[in-house]
């Protein structure tokens, strides 16, 4: 019963976000990856889910008091959310007008910035970030020892993230001049090349597999808003090559190089097995959300607040606050999995939409669907209401859509904290000065073409 009704939901989910958008325009929105990604994570794992053969099942499980009116519940709230976010993103039946149909959303300003600026700019960044990199690597024993122990970076980093974390300033650079050759061609495209072929080695070695696709996927995605034609063809073959690459990266260098091959892995059969846990191991966001309606408040009273006043106290010193209150992972497994978080120090994020139902139930749940609906409505701002677009604007839009998983997968805090980083980098790679100019002049422009009125034939007949 429970599967005809989440076939039912997920059609109109579709139905209200996807109505009026054409097939070209509907991978240019930040708003579009995340109901994609929210489907993926609250829809799709649900036949596995009831009949235990998906990952979640198998590695955490629960004791259920009712599984069936959990899971209807939490149906119900999903489409409530999903609905809720599509509607305050886009309106339902609002038509993304096609840039190749609206000559003005293909007006670009003109930068201020050039190839000189740009390569001084994002020289000094690179500089300064792999100068802290290497401090960092130095603090946990070397090179070697930083390869050997990729299996369990929470421990590795504990206590130095500050020499990892600016990292994320290199996705910021890449964005940034990936931007600025959609806006001006006068970025050489070596300055690209060279931003992406120096920031995959840094992220590769720190073994950031999710930082990796972040980083694909939002120059995928500036290339997608700046093209006139899309082929989804392709675009999905490209998607399951990079999906396979990044499990490649995670059997080599978090298995093979630390407790050797595991020479199943390298059968066909092998291989899709690994492939699928990964891929369900990263939408399980239905189950906990399931967990946490069956159980709070019976087991579990809700936080109302207390998971996002713990995202603040994190940068606060120890020394000022000796018992810092737990993240929503830590409330989350805790609470379900003790055993598990004793047994291998680890965590299970509710995800940032189970984090709202964790403080305060449905109603928390439809705010934060809302609030994340008008974000997206303001970065999407650009491709609906056919105003200059900046560099800024494609960053924005690519760092939304980019980070989109994760946000919607893992918790608040380490996510935000990705996308502070991208912006850092971004904001110190480009030069704005010109583009509140440049957007007033090409308002004006526009202004004045339609008022001037048709000049009228003249006569060069002389009497």
């Amino acid at each position: 019963m429970i599967w005809p009704l989440a076939l039912l939901l997920l059609t109109v989910l579709l139905g209200a976000h996807f109505i009026g958008q054409s097939r070209e325009s509907s991978v240019r929105l930040a708003s579009n990856f995340w109901v994609v990604f929210y489907i993926f994570g609250y829809y799709l794992p649900i036949p596995f889910f009831l009949d235990g053969s998906d990952g979640w099942s198998t590695i955490w499980g629960f004791a259920f008091h009712d599984k069936e009116a959990a899971l209807t519940q939490a149906l119900v709230l999903v489409t409530l959310g999903g609905l809720t976010l599509s509607i305050c993103s886009r309106g339902i039946g609002r038509v993304c007008s096609h840039p190749s149909k609206n000559p003005a959303q293909t007006t670009w300003p003109q930068r201020s910035i050039g190839g000189k600026i740009a390569g001084l700019r994002i020289t000094l960044l690179f500089g300064m970030v792999f100068g802290i990199l290497l401090i960092g690597i130095q603090l946990v024993g070397g090179l070697w020892s930083l390869l050997a122990n990729l299996g369990d970076r929470i421990t590795l980093f504990a206590g130095l993230n500050a020499f990892f974390l600016p990292v994320n300033m290199l996705i910021g650079a890449c964005f940034a001049v990936s931007a600025a050759r959609a806006v001006n061609n006068s970025i050489p495209r070596r300055y690209e090349w060279l931003a992406i072929c120096a920031t995959l080695p840094a992220l590769l070695l720190l073994g950031q597999k999710a930082n990796i696709f972040i980083l694909a996927l939002g120059v995928i995605i500036i290339k997608l808003a700046t093209t006139r034609q899309v082929r989804l063809a392709p675009l999905v073959a490209a998607g399951f090559l990079g999906v396979n690459l990044l499990l490649l990266y995670e059997f080599v260098f978090r298995e093979a190089l630390i407790i050797g091959v595991d020479k199943d892995k390298l059968t066909l059969d092998g291989w899709f097995t690994f492939f699928w846990t990964q891929v369900t191991g990263n939408f399980m966001q239905i189950q906990n959300l399931t967990v946490l309606i069956d159980a709070m408040p019976k087991e579990l009273n809700y936080a109302l607040g207390d998971t996002y006043i713990a995202i603040l106290s994190l940068v606060i010193p120890q020394q000022f606050i000796s018992i810092k209150p737990l993240t929503a992972a830590g409330v989350h497994t805790l609470a379900f999995w003790p055993e598990i978080v004793a047994r291998e120090s680890t965590t299970m994020p509710p995800g940032i939409f189970g984090e709202a139902y964790m403080n305060f139930g449905w109603l928390g749940y439809i705010l934060l669907c809302a609030l994340i609906g008008l974000i997206l409505r303001r970065i999407d701002a650009p491709w609906r209401t056919g105003r200059p677009r900046t560099a800024m604007d494609l960053v924005w839009v690519a760092t939304a859509g980019a980070l989109s998983l994760h946000f919607i997968r893992g918790e608040l805090f380490a996510p935000l904290l990705i996308m502070i980083g991208i912006y850092i980098g971004a904001k110190f790679s480009l030069s704005e000065r010109k583009v509140a100019l440049d957007r007033r002049n090409s308002a004006t422009g526009q202004l004045r073409a339609l008022r001037k009125p048709s000049a009228a034939p003249t006569s060069q007949t002389t009497r």
